[in-house]
């Protein structure tokens, strides 16, 4: 465990057999007791590592008093339960995200099938929907385990020395926030500002509309505060944030762009058979797209299926439905938009 600012220590704790292979979890030293930033997933390795970090500073598991999470993806959440269930831990979480986590988590032996038949519709072969190479630990009644404060954007939460005022950023997820530190100017930023990975901002069968210019439009949020230190729910801290964020948004719109052409030929496509298009190399027209795991392929093509949303929203494409399939069709292909 390493103490990054007075009183802020990272936990990095083990995403066995995920990618990424780790989240970060942030302790705070507090007169009133711990307060954590995310929690990690509900798994053995993951407690054992977090209690064997805390000790480090002589803390435990149970002198965390207060937890706010950033959003809520199984591995930023997954102890949540636990937590307040056997301490009375405080439970911090913004409002839209546990209206999801009640609609997903409630059902959770659904949601790779109803996520499948959501991707058949978008024309992908039930052939291709090969199971997913693992599932996520979800904890029992995490649906049930409810927020002791709901966040909405805009609050100030005192820290000990610091004051981190919340900032919804959606686009990863509805409520997804980032925590900003004005006065010593740092960022807890969750996953929308990660140091090399590309944040998922895809369409989800239970997630938002147009998610990709949510997106973006958080970034510019971010990108108008001043942030000399970034910490962030997954890989390293870094600092100085705005040239990664002017290469997070010039990559999806590189990639806006190169849907937009293959629309060129004014025919109807479906999402699955853009997303093939863009998994072949431009250099060597080979494909990767057999080598890419279950879960990414379904990744793929819910990427694909949020820049086609941003481009109908936008006024390029629109949607069409043919023999229960949903096909995007330029917009100045008759019928008109």
């Amino acid at each position: 465990m390493k103490e990054i600012l007075p009183g802020i220590f990272l936990l990095p704790l083990t995403l066995s057999g995920f990618t990424p292979d780790s989240v970060n979890m942030y302790i705070i030293q507090t007169p009133e007791g711990l307060i954590s930033i995310d929690t990690g997933w509900d798994s053995p390795q993951a407690l054992a590592s977090m209690q064997k970090q805390l000790a480090e500073i002589g803390a435990s598991y149970s002198d965390i008093k207060k937890v706010i999470i950033t959003h809520c993806h199984i591995d930023h959440l997954g102890m949540i339960t636990g937590l307040k269930e056997n301490f009375g831990t405080q439970y911090c979480l913004h409002k839209k995200d546990f209206d999801l986590i009640k609609i997903r988590y409630s059902d959770v032996d659904n949601l790779i099938p109803l996520t499948d038949a959501f991707l058949q519709q978008h024309g992908v072969p039930v052939s291709e929907l090969i199971p997913p190479e693992m599932q996520l630990p979800v904890p029992l009644h995490l649906s049930k385990t409810h927020p002791d404060v709901l966040l909405f954007g805009g609050e100030e939460i005192q820290a000990g020395e610091y004051t981190l005022r919340v900032i919804n950023t959606p686009g990863h997820t509805m409520g997804h926030i980032a925590l900003y530190e004005p006065e010593k100017k740092f960022i807890f930023s969750g996953d929308m500002l990660l140091p090399t990975i590309s944040t998922n901002a895809a369409i989800h069968v239970q997630h938002i509309e147009n998610p990709l210019k949510q997106y973006k439009d958080s970034l510019l949020t971010l990108k108008a505060l001043d942030i000399g230190l970034v910490l962030p729910g997954h890989e390293y801290i870094y600092s100085h944030p705005g040239q990664r964020i002017e290469e997070l948004i010039s990559r999806h719109e590189e990639k806006t762009g190169e849907i937009r052409r293959i629309f060129d030929d004014g025919q109807a496509k479906t999402a699955y058979q853009i997303s093939l298009l863009l998994a072949r190399s431009a250099r060597t027209g080979l494909s990767n797209w057999h080598k890419m795991l279950g879960w990414d392929r379904r990744f793929a093509v819910l990427q694909s299926i949020a820049h086609l949303e941003a481009l109908k929203f936008a006024g390029d494409l629109r949607l069409e439905e043919r023999n229960g399939f949903f096909y995007y069709q330029p917009c100045h292909v008759k019928p008109a938009c």
